[in-house]
């Protein structure tokens, strides 16, 4: 077998076939009669792992096969066939690649295109399989396609030659094998040289050095093409590309960041230096690592173990945790958001697909924990994977694989978390989940690229996502284009103007206004997180804070002042519904049918039948407020070659508090009930389970008598509720049975902070005390907390009486 032949064999071997220059890409040798050569055993098995093997032509891909025609039928109706195109298909320009930006655009879609028709052809068991004329048209197309591509001309968006089109058009090479020309299949490979020579740096210079999902995809093309042309040294720097062995292991994907782009030890994943992305490049770079896995697993250019154990944590802690019943979390997708054809589910199989790959890499016990993750989000996604267009037919096959095997779903337990790198929370309970977009002087409040995420402004002004079991949709059916920007669930904002990117520029991502964000969890999931808001323009500002309960979420917000001479609001929320299909609502207890632009006041809360209640804790008095909205995916990605401009309608329920013109420290409390239904809303409104200790511009401060546990933030040196500190700091402390827990953080990254407890613990012993806590005094308890190398994460200290 090719496992077992040894380096230098396998290496003579590639350098014999790569110095045969007529041999064409198929699967026999004549050197060999009756077996592969391992060049061409590797290239078998990047086809099989592009469209599924044996496994696509099983009764139970039926419908993915029927997709794949489909889609390829539709793209050969409308193909260019004329012996004078310049173009291959209408709204894909081509001719002037290199030339302009459109162009640049248009060659990547056109790529994308011929790759889909290289798998209709390629994968096995439809009418389309080997079809003699759909391989000319194909091979012909290609070729005009690859001679433009290879004028080496460098204009537009840098990704779509040096990444895109290489990636796109060597799996086609790989698909379609000798049936392609070797000059046509050496001028692109040679092109693709040009064009990013090393993939340790961006284009044809060593100036910038490639990070994070650009570094993982530049790495896994160099290495296919390197076996594509048979160069067994290219392939070994592809794979020395994804450890950066050029830098000593700088610029690694395998290893821990403490700035910029890359994985953090605390489960963070930044891209584009101040951007939480692990639900969109941070599955590349874990979707990369698994293609290459099954391509070089016991070859020369195998990934080793420890590189491997390092992407099993990152399935553990970078991914799991923002994964909602097979759906990634929109609060680490980014500017994905705004992509029609990735929604929130389909990221989400993105994910079970990697891991699913990569899951025989790993030792047997990391084996089968992988695959149940795996069995266990496919179980609670309620599509139906096969039959989805955007989801290629290999990860399908994997997919029907470990059904085959049958391997068993499990319970995953409740979680809670801060990721005070990426400034992101999660908090996971049975039947829902809640996750907060914070952001900071080191965290972008969201990104604008390429036209993509047009009405982004608000996203990291303290967005938060409220998933339901019962309403699982809720920020997949068209949430984006339809929601109105200003008013996203969680945000506290005024109607000034987004004062942000034109359209037309190129970049966008500006970081939030204040260094505090950030917060801490006590053992056993109760936690609370905040932000001090201060807008883009600078005119108004908010001291925010969410506390995460078992059954609940409070949300607090002080200090809210403005002077932009419009009103300011917070939206406690704002959900989606399918047009004519009203929620049974009751506000104040009573009875509300939804009608199209009706508004009415709410003085103590609201509770949508099935899915939760809103109570409004204190004096304050919000808006309801029922209307349709419309808008279209073109609106927020203004790529008519990548979404549609058809429009789609939702009706909107809207609960909101309006703090009026230029407020002067107004503020808010109220509390989300998931999934509670009406008795009980006006059950907790009469007893909420907590007291709101402290409500100032310094503090919030939350005391449950239930769970004997305090939280708390201090947004600048004060004392409340008899708790003192001497810095900005989040804080909780919790006393059962004899033991005191107490975390600390300095979510605006200080390094020191003494906190007064009103607490006496004389003669209690240490059991658990991090490295940077002293204790200074036990009655009242006083610690010191020496935060200047946490990067914002929480220290932790038990005693015992």
């Amino acid at each position: 077998m090719f496992c077992s032949l040894n380096r230098r064999t396998l290496l003579k071997q590639l350098s014999a076939l790569a110095a045969v220059s007529s041999l064409p890409l198929s699967t026999r040798t004549d050197a060999a009669p009756g077996r592969v050569s391992p060049h061409a055993e590797l290239i078998n098995k990047r086809q099989a792992y592009l469209t599924g093997g044996a496994l696509a032509a099983r009764p139970e891909m039926e419908s993915a096969r029927a997709v794949l025609v489909v889609r390829a039928q539709h793209l050969l109706s409308t193909l260019i066939v004329a012996p004078s195109r310049r173009r291959l298909w209408p709204d894909a320009s081509i001719f002037f690649f290199g030339y302009f930006r459109r162009d640049t655009g248009g060659m990547a879609i056109t790529f994308q295109r011929l790759y889909q028709l290289a798998l209709a052809w390629r994968v096995p068991g439809t009418q389309l399989s080997g079809d003699a004329v759909l391989r000319e048209k194909l091979v012909s197309a290609l070729t005009l396609a690859i001679e433009i591509f290879a004028r080496r001309q460098v204009r537009g968006n840098w990704w779509q030659f040096e990444i895109g089109v290489p990636r796109d058009g060597m799996n086609i090479l790989y698909l379609l094998g000798d049936a392609v020309p070797q000059t046509t299949r050496e001028a692109f490979l040679e092109a693709c040289r040009w064009y990013a020579p090393d993939p340790n740096y961006r284009g044809r210079e060593k100036s910038t050095a490639e990070t994070g999902a650009n570094r993982a995809d530049k790495a896994f093309i160099t290495l296919m093409r390197g076996l594509l042309s048979g160069d067994e040294q290219e392939m070994q720097t592809g794979s020395a590309a994804l450890s950066d062995r050029v830098n000593n292991g700088k610029n690694s994907v395998f290893q821990f960041v403490t700035r910029g782009d890359g994985f953090y030890e605390d489960g963070s994943f930044i891209q584009h230096d101040t951007l939480s992305y692990a639900g969109g490049y941070g599955l590349v770079v874990l979707n990369t690592v698994a293609e290459m896995l099954n391509l070089v697993a016991g070859t020369p250019w195998d990934i080793p173990v420890r590189d491997r154990e390092f992407m099993a944590g990152r399935i553990r802690h970078a991914f799991a945790p923002f994964m909602w019943r097979g759906r990634m979390m929109d609060s680490v997708r980014g500017r994905y958001v705004a992509r029609q054809f990735q929604k929130d589910y389909q990221s989400g199989f993105d994910l079970i697909s990697a891991t699913l790959s990569m899951a025989p890499s790993f030792a047997p016990a990391v084996t089968r924990e992988m695959q149940t993750l795996a069995a266990t989000w496919l179980k609670q996604s309620g599509h139906a994977l096969y039959d989805d267009a955007t989801r290629s037919i290999g990860d399908k096959s994997r997919v029907l694989a470990a059904q085959r095997a049958g391997i068993q779903a499990a319970t995953l337990p409740p979680l809670t978390h801060f990721f005070a790198d990426q400034e992101r929370v999660v908090h996971r309970r049975a039947g829902w989940a809640f996750s907060v977009n914070l952001s900071s002087t080191r965290i972008s409040r969201y990104e604008y690229i390429n036209r993509e995420n047009r009405h982004g402004w608000y996203q990291g002004d303290g967005m938060s996502f409220l998933y339901l079991r019962n309403d699982a949709e809720q920020f997949n059916d068209n949430f984006w284009p339809t929601v109105d920007p200003w008013l996203l669930p969680g945000i506290t904002a005024d109607s000034s103007g987004h004062l942000t990117s034109e359209d037309d520029a190129p970049y966008g991502a500006p970081l939030g206004g204040d260094p505090f964000s950030g917060g801490v969890t006590l053992t056993g999931g109760l936690a609370v997180v905040g932000m001090a808001l201060v807008s883009a323009s600078k005119e108004t500002r908010a001291k925010k804070s969410w506390f995460l309960l078992d059954d609940a979420v409070v949300c607090i917000g002080s200090g809210i002042s403005g002077c932009s001479g419009s009103p300011v609001r917070t939206v406690i929320e704002n959900r989606g519904f399918a047009v004519s299909e009203p929620p049974q609502v009751s506000l104040d207890d009573q009875p509300f049918r939804g009608a199209t632009a009706l508004q009415q006041p709410v003085t103590h809360g609201m509770c949508i039948e099935g899915l939760g209640g809103y109570v409004l804790l204190g004096d304050q008095q919000a808006m309801v407020s029922y209307q349709q909205r419309e808008g279209s995916w073109f609106d927020i990605y203004s790529d008519g070659n990548a979404v549609s401009r058809t429009p789609f309608r939702r009706d909107y329920l809207t609960l909101m508090l309006d703090h009026g013109v230029d407020p002067k420290s107004a503020g808010y409390a109220y509390m989300l009930l998931p999934g509670a239904h009406r008795q009980q809303v006006q059950s907790r409104r009469e007893k909420p389970g907590l007291t709101l200790m402290a409500q100032t511009e310094q503090a919030h401060i939350v005391n449950l008598p239930a769970q004997s546990a305090t939280l708390g933030l201090f947004y600048a040196p004060a004392s409340a509720a008899g708790i003192t500190s001497d810095a900005a700091c989040a804080f909780a402390y919790s006393e059962r049975k004899g033991e005191l827990e107490v975390v600390v953080s300095s979510p605006a990254r200080q390094p020191v902070i003494q906190l007064t407890l009103p607490l006496d613990y004389q003669q209690a012993q240490a059991v658990e005390q991090d490295a940077g806590i002293t204790i200074v005094s036990h009655a009242p308890l006083t610690l010191r907390i020496d935060a200047q190398k946490r990067r914002g994460e929480a220290l932790r200290l038990r005693l015992q009486r």
